[in-house]
């Protein structure tokens, strides 16, 4: 039984040592190592070709010939896996358990319901060093009650569940390639994330249980995709998020409970910063987005996106907030 271990990087010649060294030191069980270079402009390539060189059995390298984002590029990763169970390490994160790959394979091999396994994981401040370890619900084994089906994926999308790090994963490569051709999972151009995508997934074709030990690193940068200072970007990462949650609402025609809570979640960040910015075209995708998801927009929502396509509005709406803050 084979894991096939995906690291998709881009311009990550500072940490992607660490990253492999860590994946190479993984005991008792049979892995191969595909790693996706994303065009990378620093010395990434070079880096992972000296591994290459040293491991040319367990190591295949896919060298984007132009930048294709980090969308694409896990899907090119994800395409050359061959191993029954795959799993996944970006090329800034490490793993910090010799033995996770063989703890996780014995839990998932020997139960068929199972169809991805996590754990729990350190997060790593990049500019201090700091180091913490986020809490987690004690003797949890499922992160779902319902076992697999779209009740389970309403159950986790309810819930805003982010308890997962793409370092800390094993799942069955059968489950994604039934998702892809069943339509469930698609690489959208639209999303900037695909953490998300792969857990709804993962929890449609199955059950996805926990194993309470820390194996991995997860690192924090001070600028990246999902964590940045910048207002703009924050609003697309959130945008590109929507997205995928729009998409899995339509293809599994999810409830309107979890529609409602859902994109009410969302649309309480984005319609404000759309409003801030006067940004019409993002109003009015948020509103395609809620008629056909069938959601109701709330009145500050409509507010909201009235604000952004006219400065009186916005100024009379401006005060009301700010009035009620203050009460």
């Amino acid at each position: 039984m084979r894991i096939s271990v995906c690291v998709p990087t881009y311009n990550q010649e500072r940490f992607i040592p660490r990253t492999l060294d860590s994946i190479l030191c993984q005991k008792n069980c049979d892995y191969n190592i595909i790693i996706a270079n994303d065009c990378s402009t620093d010395s990434t390539a070079e880096v992972i070709e000296r591994y290459k060189q040293r491991f040319p059995h367990i190591i295949t390298v896919i060298n984007q010939p132009e930048n294709k984002g980090l969308i694409q590029n896990l899907k090119s990763c994800l395409a050359a896996a061959d191993g029954e169970y795959i799993a996944i390490c970006e090329g800034d994160d490490y793993w910090c358990d010799d033995l996770k790959l063989k703890k996780q394979l014995d839990i998932i091999a020997n139960d068929k319901s199972i169809s991805m396994v996590h754990t729990p994981w350190m997060d790593l401040n990049d500019h201090t060093g700091e180091m913490t370890h986020p809490s987690f619900k004690s003797g949890a084994s499922f992160i779902s009650e319902k076992s697999y089906g779209k009740e389970s994926v309403e159950e986790i999308m309810r819930e805003d569940y982010r308890g997962i790090r793409f370092s800390s994963i094993v799942f069955r490569k059968e489950c994604l390639t039934r998702a892809i051709e069943e339509g469930i999972l698609k690489f959208s151009p639209k999303y900037t994330t695909m953490d998300i995508v792969l857990f709804y997934v993962m929890a449609y074709y199955g059950r996805i249980a926990f194993l309470p030990d820390y194996t991995t690193v997860y690192r924090i940068q001070s600028e990246s995709v999902s964590f940045t200072s910048d207002a703009a970007k924050r609003a697309k990462y959130s945008l590109g998020c929507l997205y995928i949650y729009e998409d899995f609402i339509r293809r599994l025609c999810l409830s309107q409970n979890t529609v409602n809570i859902t994109l009410r979640r969302s649309f309480q960040t984005l319609y404000p910063y759309a409003m801030a910015s006067k940004d019409k075209v993002l109003a009015q995708e948020l509103k395609r987005i809620a008629k056909n998801c069938k959601y109701k927009r709330r009145f500050g929502q409509r507010l909201c996106h009235w604000s952004s396509n006219s400065e009186t509005i916005r100024i009379i709406t401006t005060i009301i907030f700010k009035s009620l803050r203050k009460l």
